[in-house]
């Protein structure tokens, strides 16, 4: 097996960045954090502007945020 001279200081830099990564993702808080805008480009009433809502509804009910 033939071994490189800089295998070690890889590893190092590779566990380090990983580890720097890892403590970055636990910092952020949940998502979403405040609420959510759906935005629906039709006059209100119309059959989009329904089908939005009800799926807004749903939405907000499965991230718990309005």
């Amino acid at each position: 097996m033939v071994r490189h001279r800089n295998a070690g200081s890889f590893v190092c830099a590779l566990a380090a960045l990983v580890t720097f990564a890892a403590s970055g993702a636990m910092a952020q808080s949940s998502y979403p954090d405040r609420p959510v805008h759906l935005v629906v480009a039709v006059s209100p009433g119309a059959l989009t502007d329904l089908l939005a809502r009800a799926i807004g509804e749903r939405l907000g009910a499965s991230l718990k945020q309005p």
